[in-house]
């Protein structure tokens, strides 16, 4: 086998192929830095329990680089966010359920909110803005409220979305039940029923 024959069944092999078609993605790219982030946080306590501080140090950087860029490619989301929050508030399904639908809008807004905040304090960790340390303080709070408020009310969303799911697989059985306890009753009382 030649040299450009290996390499060209290197090169065009289905996992390779498969994984440049996710990493061709932005969440692909996310997923995967993600995991060598939580790879390298990992290492990173293995090398210094072992006492290796210096190549712990190196994982350690290695972490929150990535971590700083996976910011970057956040930089976008809170526009999405904000359209989730469109589509919800004139969803013709949320319509009868005003309660979902308010959870569904306050999440993707707060969301919204938590990313922008979050932005800010990424522009400011990188040094593109110079916010005073209280400020930058400040915006980190705002970001970390916005979101567990985004996470207490999707949480209520998913709660009222079962609650929603749950009444409506009874409605059925307890009008069908009510239908059989009529028929029952007429029965008794010996008029005829449907049967």
């Amino acid at each position: 086998m030649s040299v450009t024959a290996a390499a060209g069944q290197v090169i065009m092999h289905p996992v390779l192929s498969k994984s440049l078609k996710i990493w061709a993605t932005t969440l692909g790219r996310d997923k995967t830095y993600r995991a060598i982030q939580y790879f390298a946080r990992f290492y990173a306590y293995i090398l210094l329990r072992r006492g290796d501080k210096d190549a712990a140090q190196r994982w350690n950087a290695l972490k929150n680089h990535l971590g700083l860029g996976r910011k970057l490619m956040r930089l976008g989301k809170p526009l999405e966010h904000l359209q989730a929050a469109l589509k919800a508030s004139q969803s013709v399904a949320l319509s009868q359920q005003s309660a979902e639908r308010f959870t569904a809008v306050a999440r993707q807004l707060c969301y919204a909110g938590y990313l922008t905040f979050d932005a800010i304090v990424w522009a400011n960790s990188v040094k593109f803005i110079s916010l005073i340390p209280t400020k930058a303080e400040s915006a980190l709070k705002i970001s970390l409220r916005f979101w567990l408020v985004g996470i207490m009310v999707g949480q209520f969303n998913s709660l009222l979305k079962v609650c929603c799911s749950r009444r409506g697989l009874f409605e059925p059985i307890s009008s069908t039940m009510l239908h059989l306890g009529r028929a029952v009753s007429q029965r008794s009382k010996g008029t005829k029923g449907p049967w």
